[in-house]
């Protein structure tokens, strides 16, 4: 069945988690899409991370390509530390009801891992203003929506560039020339 298959990549990805942690990791990020992608299996999944958790390690749950309007309230319930969210594949509420992951690091996915268009620094700031009418600064982190691994380099260290200037604007920190 669909849950004895997912539980039991659970049971495996725990052992995996188990041996980075004795390895010295510290938190370790599951790129996991299906999860807002499939609402329909959110009890599943979170029986899954339930298993994951059970490792006693930091764990950071990254969706990306959905946005997590359908099961937004039930990932602040997930057993982990902190929550990656995609707010530039999709049209989105997730910036009304950012306020159910207060106990969690929200991880903001702000510049899109998935075109070569380039967003200002204006941009990322308007994106991290907007969160931090209901996050507190020190419990969210801008991020690019999923790995800059498949940009050509020069384009992902624009993109880079722009979440650092973008942060800075935020926090008024002066950006180096």
């Amino acid at each position: 069945s669909l849950e004895d298959r997912v539980l039991a990549i659970a049971d495996a990805t725990a052992r995996e988690i188990r041996g980075l942690s004795e390895a010295g990791a510290r938190m370790v990020d599951i790129e996991d899409p299906a999860v807002v992608a499939s609402p329909r299996h959110i009890e599943l999944a979170r029986e899954a991370y339930r298993r994951l958790a059970d490792t006693a390690h930091a764990l950071a749950l990254v969706t990306y390509f959905f946005p997590p309007d359908a099961v937004l309230e039930s990932l602040a319930s997930f057993p982990v530390a902190a929550i990656a969210i995609d707010v530039r594949s999709r049209d989105t509420t997730t910036f009304e009801r950012l306020d159910a992951f207060r106990n969690k690091y929200v991880l903001l996915g702000v510049v899109d891992a998935r075109n070569t268009r380039l967003e200002t620094a204006a941009e990322v700031a308007g994106y991290a203003e907007r969160a931090l009418k209901l996050v507190p600064l020190d419990h969210l982190r801008l991020t690019p929506t999923t790995s800059l691994e498949y940009l050509p380099r020069d384009v992902a260290r624009a993109k880079l560039r722009a979440l650092v200037e973008g942060a800075r604007l935020v926090t008024g920190e002066k950006v180096p020339a």
